[in-house]
């Protein structure tokens, strides 16, 4: 596993209705909207943020994780409107022996129900496959949360089973826990990469979920809290 892709080349990806790059303070608000709706966090193991303030140490946090090369927080953004924050995904539980790596992400439900979150999270696998040498990405969820359920199998996971009160999750002692996988074999040949945008002539920079390896001006990180 290369994680100097992930920690000292900082990912920026590009789809055709989105933009990813690493979460900084300037996604404060956007993170803030997420992490403060009760509806979305259902299933989650974080209780909703009371404030801003707890959006600010999030992002606190996943700056030092990454300097500490332990985990990466990703903001996607619509092109719709790239000031708005309509999803996050985190990349942590990193395991270079194995290339192993795990993946938590929450997303709006409208870019849920486009299909849009599907493509972001694909988009991220094929980085971390194609880019980075991954080769088994991992994700966990509530064994009842179906909707997360069906946008990672949208994205190319393969439900492998349900781990019954093997964790704890969120005020749960001992909850059950759905298991997803995606294997680098999984990805068709030709959606293992693209070309960086650097070296993308503008129209294929527009049309295609190109990838690029763009050195970070700091050094930030991400937050795992369950994973």
């Amino acid at each position: 596993m290369k994680t100097e892709m992930l920690f000292e080349y900082c990912p920026f990806l590009a789809g055709k209705t989105f933009t990813i790059s690493r979460a900084s303070v300037f996604d404060a608000d956007g993170l803030f909207a997420l992490m403060g709706d009760d509806a979305l966090l259902r299933f989650e193991p974080d209780k909703p943020a009371a404030d801003s303030a707890a959006a600010e140490r999030r992002l606190r946090e996943a700056e030092r994780l990454f300097r500490d090369k332990k985990a990466l927080l990703l903001s996607v953004c619509g092109h719709d409107d790239l000031g708005k924050m309509i999803g996050w995904i985190q990349i942590d539980g990193l395991d270079p022996a194995l290339d192993r790596a795990r993946l938590r992400c929450v997303f709006t439900r409208g870019s849920a129900a486009s299909g849009l979150a599907a493509d972001a999270i694909r988009t991220v696998a094929r980085y971390l496959i194609g880019k980075a040498g991954v080769n088994r990405l991992e994700a966990m969820t509530l064994a009842e949360d179906e909707a997360k359920q069906t946008l990672l199998e949208s994205a190319g996971f393969t439900k492998e089973g349900v781990l019954r009160e093997s964790r704890p999750w969120g005020e749960l002692p001992r909850a059950d826990i759905a298991i997803h996988a995606l294997l680098a074999r999984d990805l068709p040949p030709e959606e293992d990469g693209g070309k960086p945008l650097e070296d993308a002539g503008p129209e294929d920079a527009a049309q295609d979920e190109t990838l690029s390896d763009i050195p970070s001006f700091e050094d930030p990180e991400s937050r795992s809290p369950i994973l």
